[in-house]
């Protein structure tokens, strides 16, 4: 899945995953930030998981269930001042 955010565009990211692995890449056209996480885990976590759903051990059950690699951007993200880019239905 790829994205772009609303008119006028702010940025455009990705997210992808294989077993065992899962990567976000975002970038912020008006800073020229470009932020990239891979993590060796597709195991999700979250209160939002499925019933079932395999999660990261001693699951903190906090936010939305999310892959290791979207929680971890997430963070980097808001340390650096800008939110990630949302997912825009027109550019998936």
């Amino acid at each position: 899945m790829a994205w772009a955010s609303p008119a006028p565009s702010t940025g455009y990211g990705h997210e992808g995953e294989l077993p065992g692995f899962n990567t976000v890449v975002q970038h912020h056209k008006p800073k020229a930030i470009t932020l990239v996480v891979m993590v060796n885990a597709d195991i999700v976590s979250g209160q939002t998981c499925a019933e079932g759903q395999p999660t990261v051990p001693g699951n903190p059950g906090v936010g939305p269930c999310q892959s290791a690699a979207s929680r971890i951007a997430e963070a980097l993200a808001g340390a650096l001042g800008q939110p990630m880019v949302e997912p825009n239905a027109a550019a998936e």
